[in-house]
């Protein structure tokens, strides 16, 4: 064989075997490149959206605008992120988002946790918007692109672990995300100490009733729920965070904004605080009606 023939044939046999092990390799559980992407995303992208989204992690993962916007000529982002608290940043982020043009909507996920100051302090949303230089230019341009060689432990998917969560990082800004083996009661143990000198506060409440006034008067309809997780941590929330749910539904709808009233039965926590994706799938699809039908 000639060594043109054999060049030929060696790159020939290279791209078939990148294809081959395209079509039948296994993806990533969670891809680390794209979650770069992601998160440093939710922050740099200056789009506006019809339908904007906020709270932490029980609504980044807990809730899809796109799901909430099937047959909806409408469009949605949801900008929850790790930890996330309520702030005149972070209230400001949301209010910037929103095209107020067509049907403005904002929905808030309220957690006892995100009304507390030390949530406030949202030190996760300062770690991604102070990244610079080639890091950021990396985690932009780069590591989505680059997820394909992500790797891979096969061993996962034949041995499922109890601490594994699948996470599937959506361009709606929602993280679908799963377990395996589920244990509803895994993440209780967390929050035994987690409202210790960190109690809800009584003035991030009136700083979201203040912005909430502020949207309803420029025609930006607002909804707020509680994101449902299990009855034993709803307990354990309201005993120990000081949190008083009737209060703020007062309040927050005497600003005029309408306040969705979620039972925790019929959805499914994979570690207590959590929704596995069906459950977030069938809530973003059960929040629907009450804004759209």
């Amino acid at each position: 064989m000639r060594p043109k023939q054999k060049i030929h044939t060696a790159l020939l046999l290279s791209v078939s075997l990148i294809v081959i092990v395209g079509v039948f390799r296994f993806t990533p559980l969670s891809s680390q490149l794209k979650a770069n992407y992601f998160w440093l995303n939710k922050f740099e992208n200056i789009t506006k959206f019809d339908v904007v989204v906020y709270g932490d992690s029980r609504t980044y993962r807990g809730f899809s605008p796109d799901i909430l916007l099937e047959d909806v000529e409408l469009t949605g982002y949801n900008y929850g992120f790790t930890s996330a608290g309520y702030s005149n940043e972070t209230l400001e982020l949301i209010r910037l988002r929103i095209d107020t043009l067509k049907n403005p909507v904002i929905l808030l996920g309220v957690t006892p946790y995100s009304l507390t100051l030390k949530a406030s302090e949202n030190k996760f949303y300062h770690q991604e918007i102070k990244r610079e230089g080639f890091e950021k230019f990396k985690r932009l341009n780069i590591d989505r692109k680059l997820s394909f060689f992500d790797r891979v432990v096969v061993e996962e998917y034949f041995k499922p672990n109890e601490e594994l969560v699948q996470q599937d990082y959506r361009d709606d800004g929602w993280v679908a995300s799963s377990k395996a083996l589920i244990d509803t009661m895994s993440g209780l143990n967390s929050y035994e100490f987690i409202f210790d000198d960190n109690q809800v506060s009584d003035s991030i409440i009136n700083l979201v009733v203040q912005h909430v006034s502020e949207w309803v008067e420029i025609g930006i309809r607002v909804y707020a729920y509680r994101p449902p997780t299990v009855n034993s941590m709803v307990s354990l929330e309201d005993h120990r965070s000081g949190f008083k749910e009737s209060f703020f539904v007062t309040d927050f709808e005497k600003a005029g904004g309408v306040w969705i009233n979620i039972e925790n039965d019929g959805y499914i926590s994979y570690d207590a605080s959590h929704l596995q994706k069906e459950s977030a799938i069938e809530l973003s699809r059960s929040i629907r009606k009450y804004i759209f039908e």
